[in-house]
């Protein structure tokens, strides 16, 4: 974002905005709290002194015998914080893309600037300075890095393939109760028998992925030979635990704000307006070096690595602007990320109004007893105009590309013809001039039975696919006698014509990548196709349902689907103009591959433009976007959709201690009377739950803990 010249920042604004100016403050020393707050301050406390108390145990012992040893332990009291780095950023590798500073990029006029004192840490500080939490005194505990020999080096390959190829329905998902199989521990244990080193054919997981091979199931892509050969040595190798990373230290909320606020500040007054950021820091604190609930695990630096991605991907897919926008880290970790919404087309209000009013998470801070936080939440909200400046990342993946807010954003039509109108498709008219080129199978990976699809182009260089989908392959359900559908006036194939179900429209966007579009028979927008005519069965949206567009970005993660057609050499028609017809619309393999490669180099040169900067970094630097095979929204999606155990509760209220946390519900019955006492038990909730638009867990508990209360727009 480049800076205003002084004549730009002459623009007439509210008098409220043209007198305000930030507060010169320091952060209070007395910080008032609730009752809860204090004591969870009080329960964190203790758990500090019992384990240091069990630290020094340990160490007294093991001092004790070494005593003769060469080797000298250091004395306790030259053990301090700068004994290991304050923070290990969660960049901090070299080959780690390195993006300009908000200062480097978006400086602004010196007609601009406020002249503030803010003892508050700088953007970068987030990376680069440990901050106590402001509820938790407990500091994040640094593990050192495990060293790699051939038996951890076969585990991390095991748990590749176990994350790529089980974790969907066994870890983000539960559909075998207390199975998780990225929880060693859980694999491994006796009574259990899923994994028993040195014995391979006694191992229930054996069994199911290289003996019966029902695992991945039906319809979920097959592991490979190398993969099964790499599950079968790890066991019989005896199944060495998976390696582990580092526990990351902690973000508190008020690190973010204060972040924010840095960043703002060194914007123009005519930028400021049009900013917006979105964080990953909830992400980022999930880690942690021994976990109380039963089930989840860490979040993984990859998985926040790919949400980075997903975030850009998702931006640019709800834009019609010309260009990809890469959204901005503001801080060295890449956790907060600021967009500028009329890069993007959404300088309209009603579009960040639509937004907002969907957020589930939304606190008003200025009401907060952490007194810091509310003092910088203030001039956060004052300077962007905004009581919504801040939103989860991880949110925001899950929830903008669905149904009805997905349409808004984009501003699509109510009706297929409408669509079409709006980018200059004339389906009809290419139907009889013969300018679609078609395909059709009898299955395919949404639906079991028959699919057609048709291309159009439009414009300069874009397309329009359609497709016509079956709840059947039976009478005009059947492709293979009837493939010169659909039925219109000026169709004189009309006694060849199918009957389709409904559809599914692909176009692409201005900027290279590609929106979605579900369709009833009769052509009227809808949110979800019937699952007895297509299915996900990825369950990317957390139902079978195919949601539209997650289950279709999900789906099209390089862009168009390769498929072959069956139609065209079946010669189920008459000999005749009929065939002759069907070989007109229907081409060979080798002219539609042709097409279709086209279409997906462009859309993975617009993905590699929006997603290559946050995927291409340490050893996948020199990978193509072909090489990336996890789709990035809908694999992050489904990470926000997991239950909620008491870690995660714990990290999107801002708190350290998930232990602490979870003494304080046991000894309030407040907390348990609104639905948190199974967080207490190492049990989990829904993020329906705890994430409603109307009445939820997440604002209820904010409140009980005065951090703020519950923003909401109508």
């Amino acid at each position: 974002m480049s800076s205003s010249s002084p004549e730009e920042n002459k623009e007439v604004l509210p008098p409220a905005a043209l007198a305000y100016k930030p507060p010169v403050y320091r952060a209070s020393q007395n910080v008032p709290v609730s009752r809860s707050s204090r004591r969870l301050r009080e329960i964190s406390a203790a758990v500090v002194v019992v384990a240091l108390a069990a630290g020094a145990v340990g160490l007294f012992n093991e001092w004790k015998s070494r005593q003769g040893d060469a080797t000298t332990l250091r004395p306790l009291g030259e053990i301090s914080a700068s004994s290991e780095p304050a923070i290990a950023g969660a960049n901090a590798n070299a080959t780690e893309p390195r993006f300009e500073s908000a200062t480097e990029s978006d400086s602004a006029t010196e007609s601009d600037s406020e002249s503030v004192t803010i003892a508050a840490p700088a953007a970068s500080a987030l990376a680069e300075t440990a901050v106590a939490s402001d509820t938790a005194e407990v500091s994040a505990k640094v593990i050192a890095p495990e060293t790699v020999t051939e038996a951890t080096e076969l585990s991390g390959k095991a748990y590749a393939v176990l994350e790529k190829r089980c974790s969907q329905c066994h870890s983000v998902k539960m559909v075998a109760e207390g199975l998780n199989v990225l929880k060693h521990d859980t694999l491994i244990n006796e009574n259990a028998g899923y994994v028993i080193a040195h014995n391979v054919d006694d191992s229930i997981l054996w069994k199911r992925i290289g003996v019966e091979r029902d695992m991945p199931p039906e319809g979920a892509e097959a592991a490979t030979a190398e993969e099964i050969a790499t599950i079968s040595r790890w066991i019989e190798e005896g199944a060495a635990p998976f390696p582990s990373e580092a526990a990351r230290p902690f973000i508190t909320d008020a690190d973010v704000w204060k972040a924010v606020l840095a960043d703002v500040l060194r914007l123009s007054q005519t930028d400021r307006p049009y900013v917006r950021y979105f964080s990953f820091t909830n992400l980022h604190n999930n880690s942690f070096a021994g976990r109380v609930g039963r089930n989840n695990t860490n979040y993984a630096e990859k998985n926040i690595r790919l949400a980075r991605a997903a975030f850009s991907k998702l931006l640019n897919s709800l834009s019609w602007q010309p260009d990809i926008f890469v959204p901005t880290p503001i801080d060295s970790n890449q956790l907060i990320l600021r967009i500028d919404l009329r890069k993007l087309g959404w300088g309209e209000p009603q579009v960040w109004q639509r937004i907002q009013t969907a957020y589930p998470y939304g606190l008003d801070l200025t009401v907060s007893s952490n007194e810091d936080l509310r003092h910088v939440a203030a001039d956060v909200y004052g300077l962007v105009r905004s009581q919504l400046p801040i939103i989860r990342g991880d949110w925001f993946l899950d929830t903008m590309p669905r149904g009805e807010l997905y349409y808004a954003i984009l501003n699509l039509p109510q009706h297929v013809s409408e669509l079409e109108k709006m980018l200059g498709v004339n389906t009809e008219h290419d139907f009889m001039e013969n300018r679609l080129r078609r395909a059709g199978f009898s299955e395919s990976g949404v639906s079991r039975s028959n699919r057609l699809v048709d291309r159009h182009a439009f414009g300069t260089d874009d397309y329009y696919w359609k497709s016509y989908d079956f709840g059947k392959s039976e009478d005009r359900g059947n492709l293979f006698k009837y493939p010169l559908g659909p039925r219109f006036v000026e169709n004189q194939y009309h006694e060849y014509a199918f009957e389709a179900d409904g559809g599914e429209m692909i176009f692409s966007l201005p900027n290279g990548l590609q929106a979605y579009f579900l369709a009833t028979a009769a052509g009227q927008r809808i949110s979800e196709g019937p699952v007895e005519v297509v299915r996900d069965n990825k369950e990317t949206s957390g139902t079978p349902a195919v949601v539209n567009a997650i289950s279709c970005m999900a789906c099209h993660q390089h862009g168009m689907v390769r498929l072959k057609d069956t139609v065209r050499d079946s010669r189920a028609v008459p000999f005749g103009d009929v065939r002759l017809k069907v070989e007109s619309l229907f081409p060979t393999v080798a002219e539609m591959d042709e097409i279709i490669d086209h279409d997906r180099s462009r859309y993975i040169a617009a993905l590699d433009k929006a997603c290559g900067i946050f995927l291409k970094v340490g050893e996948d630097a020199d990978k193509t976007m072909l090489d990336f095979t996890e789709e990035p929204i809908g694999t992050s999606a489904r990470y926000y959709q997991k239950d909620l155990e008491i870690e995660e509760v714990a990290v999107e209220l801002g708190y350290e201690n998930p232990s602490a946390l979870a003494a304080l519900i046991r000894s309030n019955s407040r907390l348990r009377e609104i639905g948190l006492g199974p967080l207490s038990d190492g049990a989990a909730i829904k993020r329906s739950t705890w994430a409603s638009t109307r009445e939820s867990l997440f604002h209820s508990l904010a409140a009980e803990l005065e951090i703020g209360i519950a923003f909401r727009t109508r």
